[in-house]
């Protein structure tokens, strides 16, 4: 049983064991309490999935009418949010899991949830209705970008995005959007985790979801794939936010790109080299025992594939055997970082005298 469970966790997209044993659990206890809507803040709302999996086909109408209903709920926001902005979540400062692959799918959530705002932050369960439909069909519509620009297996659009079944709907809710941990109430998922969007209660006690700071900065940039349909993920824009909004506020996950990108510097180049190179890095993650190297390639795996997708690494194939090459932004960007690490010292070396000394440009 262990050696199945350790299967289904690596195949099916949970964090870890206690991942797998919470959602097992709280399914459980909704099945024999006959408690399938659950109250207050929920995880992906696992027993209401199959409501919520009504994807059609491509070339029937009622694709046509949900792409049109995609269109005015992806649509780009004519003004900023009049609504405040939630705070930020208390999430400790982390790398992001390798199992996130794109920065995409939090594109079109920070956008579904802005467009909904109304005079109050949308219901959570409302929300993640609205977003899971707008996934199943927007899959579609950027497979057909990814056939135009003729795109690789890794390199796809829609790979994210989930499929007309359970299970792929699950992944894509609980790692992109949201899932809080109900153990200790930890909200993750890349967007929580990015720190764009936050779960709040209201005063009668329902669960609300409302974009942060960074996350209404982000929603409000256009996207070529989203505005334009064009075959690309993200906008100069959007990257230049991303790159800059990490480095500022998501220290862990900035050094873990930094670390990735100066081993390839260095002439690691190989999935090999590079698994290596990074399993040192991540010791002081561990909970328990040592990463296996099953862990240690799923976290490296992400983070090249969101290093590729803000254009600083780039990917170049011989047969089935792939080598990882710095990009020129790449090069921009770790001058940037070295230049910074420059000020940092002579700061540090000069502490206590009065002449300023000016900040670096953001990247």
């Amino acid at each position: 049983m262990e050696l199945k469970i350790e299967g289904i966790i690596r195949a099916k997209g949970f964090r870890d064991f206690h991942h797998f044993a919470t959602v097992a659990l709280e399914n459980q206890v909704a099945w024999e309490t006959g408690d399938i809507t659950g109250n207050g803040v929920t995880n992906t709302l696992d027993l209401q999935i199959r409501q919520l999996n009504k994807a059609v086909p491509p070339g029937n109408e009622a694709l046509e009418a949900a792409l049109t209903a995609n269109e005015i709920i992806l649509r780009m926001p004519s003004q900023e949010p009049k609504l405040s902005h939630v705070p930020l979540p208390e999430n400790a400062d982390s790398i992001l899991w390798g199992q996130y692959y794109r920065f995409l799918p939090v594109k079109v959530g920070v956008r579904v949830l802005l467009n909904m705002y109304t005079e109050h932050f949308p219901e959570l369960r409302d929300f993640t209705e609205k977003v899971t439909n707008v996934a199943l069909t927007l899959r579609h519509q950027l497979a057909k970008l990814d056939r135009m620009d003729r795109r690789s297996f890794g390199e796809l659009l829609s790979a994210t995005f989930p499929t007309n079944d359970e299970k792929s709907v699950n992944r894509f809710v609980n790692q992109y959007m949201l899932h809080l941990r109900t153990s200790d109430m930890t909200l993750l998922g890349m967007m929580p985790e990015l720190k764009l969007i936050n779960v709040i209660s209201d005063g009668e006690g329902i669960a609300r979801i409302g974009l942060t700071n960074f996350g209404s900065q982000f929603a409000l940039l256009q996207n070529p794939a989203i505005d334009l349909t064009k075959p690309e993920s993200l906008s100069g824009d959007e990257i230049n936010f991303l790159l800059n909004h990490i480095a500022d506020n998501l220290p862990a996950e900035f050094e873990h790109m930094t670390i990735a990108l100066k081993a390839i510097e260095d002439g690691k180049k190989t999935r090999d080299e590079l698994n290596a190179a990074l399993k040192g890095y991540y010791s002081q993650y561990h909970k328990g025992s040592e990463w296996s190297d099953t862990v240690v390639n799923t976290m490296r795996s992400g983070l090249f594939s969101r290093l590729n997708e803000l254009g600083l690494v780039r990917r170049e194939k011989h047969g089935k055997y792939i080598r990882y090459h710095i990009t020129e932004a790449g090069e921009k960007y770790i001058q940037n970082i070295s230049e910074k690490d420059e000020v940092t010292q002579i700061t540090k070396d000069h502490q206590g005298q009065t002449e300023p000394f000016s900040k670096v440009s953001k990247i």
